[in-house]
């Protein structure tokens, strides 16, 4: 009989596979995952591979790339690579499904696979418990040929042909850039360049230990861009994340917006363009945009957090345009898929046709007060955590959400509790009128929780 495959099964999340390299994610592990997606394609399907800049990527893509052979499959390998374009080969190459190898914005020593059959994301298509199955029994296709190996070279050339007619620059701007020594570094400032832009390029030496500050872009990581973005007077500055999947905008003034705060630039041109266009945002965003969106004559509809959830209702209910408020934004320009690259280029193009500076855009949108915190909660014990919570709540009469975690309204805003589907963290999101009731409503959350990861860390214990 055999035996079962051992490892880490959280590794399995719900938007991709991610975990600790050479604790929850192995070689072996790796090649077993390949194997497993090459016996769900089935023999002689062609399978593109690309990697972030990650220490382990290199390692992990041979033993993934030996793996999808081994079932028969034939494998493109298209080299490090930002996620963006990707989803890109996915979508111009006629590939029967792909794998980029990143953990994205997670800390240098994680790593992980987002796997797509076709354009949809497996995750998605529900057939990841089939993978994991696949896997732990080592039910493996068995075929006499093993699939072959191709390099290709040219797809960000191919991809900056693709993209580059879908803007008309009017001005040059002068634009900030923090690359977060990832792959951002590879495209972002050719591209600006190309369409004649003025760019600073803060830590585009591409270092898979992210020296500057991490693989995240967030307000603690990019301080040396506000600082840079006023010291030059830049129109804007724009950061990017381990994979560049995400683009963080500062303003002229050098604030930090969140995602959907930007996305009102974008927005703002839509309903020029379009009359009651199609928009998705998520649980996080903020109910000021929301309400601006329906002013505007928007159908709205709200997700779950996470890229595979919103690229498929981007398909799904034809939607023109998505946001999420950690600077994911999505495009039906991109059959849905999100990129940091054509957002960067759609608020520079925007910005280069108006007479109003950036922060005069966003600032049209009321702005109500919010913050984001996360509390470390082992993956064992979060949907418990945010289970038990939930019911607590539920005893005291609030209106409440559960499309993501769970969503209170309270008299003076909002707060929202979710287990991470990336990291062993819970998250906590707040929206409030004033400062004050910012934090009463924070610290009700971050008591709230804290105390129930005790009670339960105490009974595994």
């Amino acid at each position: 009989m055999r035996m079962k495959a051992k490892f880490n099964e959280n590794i399995f999340r719900p938007n991709d596979i991610r975990g600790i390299y050479g604790k929850d994610l192995t070689e072996e592990i790796a090649e077993k995952i390949g194997k497993a997606f090459g016996t769900i394609l089935g023999e002689g399907k062609k399978v593109v591979v690309a990697r972030d800049v990650r220490l382990s990527s290199k390692s992990l893509r041979d033993s993934l790339i030996s793996g999808l052979t081994s079932v028969g499959c034939d494998v493109i390998d298209i080299g490090i690579t930002t996620t963006p374009i990707f989803y890109f080969a996915l979508l111009s190459k006629n590939f029967d499904g792909g794998v980029m190898i990143t953990a994205s914005h997670n800390p240098p020593e994680w790593n992980g696979f987002h796997i797509y059959k076709g354009i949809t994301s497996l995750m998605e298509e529900k057939k990841i418990e089939r993978l994991k199955e696949i896997v732990v029994k080592e039910k493996f296709k068995k075929v006499k040929k093993r699939g072959k190996i191709k390099e290709y070279d040219k797809i960000i050339e191919d991809y900056l042909k693709f993209i580059l007619p879908k803007v008309k620059i009017k001005k040059k701007l002068k634009i900030a850039v923090d690359c977060s020594n990832g792959c951002a570094a590879l495209i972002v400032p050719k591209l600006l360049k190309k369409l004649g832009q003025e760019v600073v390029v803060l830590n585009d030496n591409i270092d898979g230990k992210f020296p500057a500050h991490g693989p995240e872009a967030k307000e603690e990581t990019l301080k040396e861009l506000k600082e840079k973005v006023l010291e030059i007077k830049a129109d804007l500055g724009v950061g990017f994340d381990g994979d560049a999947d995400r683009a963080v905008f500062v303003d002229e003034k050098g604030r930090i917006l969140t995602g959907d705060k930007a996305a009102i630039v974008i927005l703002e041109d839509l309903f020029k363009k379009k009359k009651s266009p199609k928009i998705l945002d998520e649980v996080s965003c903020s109910t000021a945009i929301e309400d601006y969106i329906k002013r505007k004559g928007g159908i709205l509809k709200t997700s779950r957090r996470g890229h595979a959830f919103i690229q498929n209702l981007m398909r799904k209910e034809n939607i023109d345009f998505g946001f999420e408020r950690s600077s994911h934004f999505y495009f039906s320009d991109l059959k849905g898929f999100d990129d940091s690259n054509f957002a960067t280029l759609k608020i520079i193009e925007i910005l280069s046709k108006s007479d109003r500076k950036f922060s005069e855009i966003v600032d049209f949108v009321p702005y109500y007060p919010s913050k984001e915190e996360s509390l470390a909660c082992d993956d064992k014990i979060k949907l418990k955590v945010v289970e038990k919570v939930k019911k607590k709540i539920s005893r005291l009469g609030y209106k409440t959400s559960e499309i993501d975690g769970i969503k209170i309204y309270l008299k003076k805003g909002w707060l929202l509790i979710r287990a991470s589907i990336t990291e062993p963290v819970i998250r906590i999101t707040v929206e409030a009128r004033d400062e004050k009731a910012l934090e009463k409503i924070l610290n009700f959350a971050k008591n709230l929780i804290e105390k129930e990861i005790n009670i339960c860390l105490a009974k595994v214990k």
